[in-house]
């Protein structure tokens, strides 16, 4: 088993080089991490009818409860359907307001930048406890012969249930959308520099084949992963440097794949450009490297001259990422052969006949 684990280790590795080489490429810089949120403000809740990533409904704990009894009395016939069900609980109880996340929330700050949602645990909680029921029912039919008029009552109480909770999501739908149609709101989960005015353009926009229009009337200031020299509030530098004067200057993208800032300056004065850099990019002012930074987000101090100026920012692909590309390429390639080739050998006297 030891050794299986291994090889399928291996070949993972091997197979996801390109992900695993972008992340050591990108975390070779100070990377400004997501916004932090409260923990204790993102946990799971239990609520009457409704269900969702953030809530649990009153026949979600119902239904645990007799999964939770159900393997406790046949432990012994299936402990895998017990051991499954108190993990499924205990991971319930570590997303929800019973585990202290407040004290997380005082004493490890940083956990609201990297873990950030309690909620999230639902990934794991629903595909465990989808896998207990089942468990439960397959055994459930081996050990007791159910009459049909029994089944059907389950099966009408089962639908019933599922009719409520379908009812709860279409209501919950319904608002969603009447407040989409709304001439006079936005609705928003992120962190908007600059939202216009006229609410039926921006919803226009979302659907026109245009998507760069939408993107000038809604501009967003998350920037995720930039990189930065300090601990900084990274969405206001985000907002003061890049989105409110990037309009000033002139952006192309040349066929080397480098961008290329210009404008015009009335005066020799030092200016800041809308561009972050990291360590891997050259930038080039006017034909001169440029290695000043403003503090906080990584933008480019830059001495500009009077009259027309050109920056040219250019990212350098180390050389040990272009290898671990390729052979994450040539393993794919052997992997799909050699899954062919075993497919083809095991069907192989069906093919001849």
């Amino acid at each position: 088993m030891v050794k299986k684990i291994g090889v399928n280790i291996g070949i993972f590795i091997l197979l996801s080089l390109n992900v695993i080489g972008g992340i050591i490429v990108l975390f070779n810089n100070k990377i400004a991490l997501p916004v932090g949120v409260a923990l204790n403000e993102h946990v799971l809740h239990f609520s009457s009818w409704d269900y969702s990533i953030t809530n649990f409904s009153y026949l979600f704990v119902v239904l645990l409860l007799l999964q939770f009894f159900f393997a406790f009395y046949n432990f012994k016939s299936n402990k895998l359907n017990f051991e499954i069900t108190m993990l499924c609980m205990l991971l319930i109880l570590l997303a929800s307001r019973v585990f202290p996340w407040s004290f997380f929330d005082k004493h490890f700050p940083s956990l609201q930048n990297s873990f950030q949602a309690p909620t999230r645990l639902v990934i794991l909680i629903y595909p465990l406890f989808l896998s207990v029921i089942s468990l439960s029912l397959s055994l459930l039919s081996r050990k007791v012969r159910i009459e049909n008029g029994a089944k059907q009552i389950i099966l009408l109480v089962l639908c019933l249930f599922t009719l409520m909770q379908f009812n709860q999501r279409r209501l919950s739908q319904r608002n969603s959308t009447l407040n989409y149609l709304n001439n006079k709101m936005v609705i928003n989960y992120s962190f908007p520099r600059y939202i216009s005015a006229n609410r039926v353009t921006i919803r226009k926009s979302l659907h026109s084949a245009d998507k760069n229009k939408f993107l000038t009337l809604f501009i967003n200031s998350e920037p995720d992963y930039l990189p930065i020299n300090e601990k900084t509030n990274a969405i206001s530098s985000y907002g003061k440097y890049i989105i409110d004067k990037y309009k000033n200057f002139n952006h192309q993208v040349l066929p080397n794949g480098s961008l290329q800032l210009k404008w015009k300056a009335k005066r020799n004065e030092k200016i800041i450009l809308p561009i972050v850099v990291y360590k891997q990019s050259i930038l080039l002012v006017n034909g001169k490297r440029n290695n000043k930074y403003a503090k906080g987000l990584n933008v480019p101090i830059v001495y500009s001259k009077k009259g027309i100026n050109v920056a040219n920012l250019r990212f350098i692909t180390p050389l040990w990422f272009v290898i671990m590309l390729w052979i994450t390429v040539i393993c794919w390639i052997i992997t799909i052969g050699y899954l062919l080739y075993k497919s083809v050998r095991k069907h192989r006297p069906f093919l001849l006949k």
